[in-house]
């Protein structure tokens, strides 16, 4: 049984990490639109896109990726909405 309290602990240290790595982040931003809830995949592409694009175009980006949305489906929307 002493093994199983083991083991929680180990759960426990683990969820621990995965806060540490989304406080780190979170102080990422592309044009000053926040893009922590994204993957880190997505962010970097989002740097590279953003040299071209406007900053509303990058938050609508970002919304539309956060509500499930691949990187080309919200780039087609943000074109459509707001443009270059």
């Amino acid at each position: 049984m002493s093994y199983h309290g083991g083991s929680s602990s180990s759960s426990s240290s683990g969820s621990s990490r995965s806060t540490q790595r989304s406080g780190s982040s979170c102080s990422t931003e592309v044009k000053n639109v926040n893009v922590c809830s994204l993957s880190r995949t997505q962010q970097v592409h989002l740097m590279r896109h953003a040299q071209h694009h406007t900053q509303q175009h990058i938050q609508v980006m970002v919304n539309g990726m956060k509500d499930g949305l691949n990187f080309a489906e919200a780039h087609e929307e943000a074109m459509e909405k707001i443009g270059k």
